[in-house]
């Protein structure tokens, strides 16, 4: 990994709290994921462009701000590395930055952010992206899917990396 966010990230869905939460239904088109109690969307339009949404445990939204320091990155198929400018909403319900459209079930997604203390670093796989995922090759019936390694625990984020 040669990008700013290259450490080790837990996968998308590596730690849950309580058993009682909400669904994990996508409110805006995206992918919905977990860190702790906390659900977060990624939106990756078409066009290009990412954005980051967060719900709470029982998926009421939360502000932007309810996470600080939000970087990310996206690592497309050819390892080469796309740093996005992450910046909060106008309206202040989400994270957005610019970027290439997300095209290739082989691209990963990296967030880096702190929530309430806590550093957390995710990835997203465009395999899971919904458009992505049914364009994306199916094994052979006979061949074993491929897992995905387990990840490392977390190393610790500096947020001021890079700046």
């Amino acid at each position: 990994m040669t990008g700013v966010l290259a450490l080790a990230a837990l996968p998308a869905a590596a730690q849950h709290g309580s058993a009682t939460h909400g669904d994990h239904n996508a409110h805006h088109g995206g992918v919905v994921e977990m860190w702790g109690t906390l659900h977060y969307e990624v939106v990756t339009p078409p066009a290009g462009n990412v954005m980051v949404y967060f719900t709470d445990e029982q998926r009421n939204d939360l502000p932007a701000s309810a996470v600080q320091r939000l970087r990310a990155e996206i690592v497309r198929p050819d390892r080469s590395v796309e740093p996005l400018a992450m910046a909060i909403s106008a309206n202040g319900d989400h994270w957005m930055a610019r970027s290439k459209p997300v095209t290739s079930a082989k691209t990963v997604i990296r967030l880096a952010f702190v929530h309430r203390g806590e550093q957390a670093t995710v990835e997203i796989y465009g395999d899971m992206i919904p458009r992505l995922a049914k364009a994306a090759p199916k094994p052979a019936p006979k061949a074993a899917a491929k897992a995905r390694p387990a990840a490392a625990k977390p190393k610790p984020v500096d947020p001021h990396a890079g700046h």
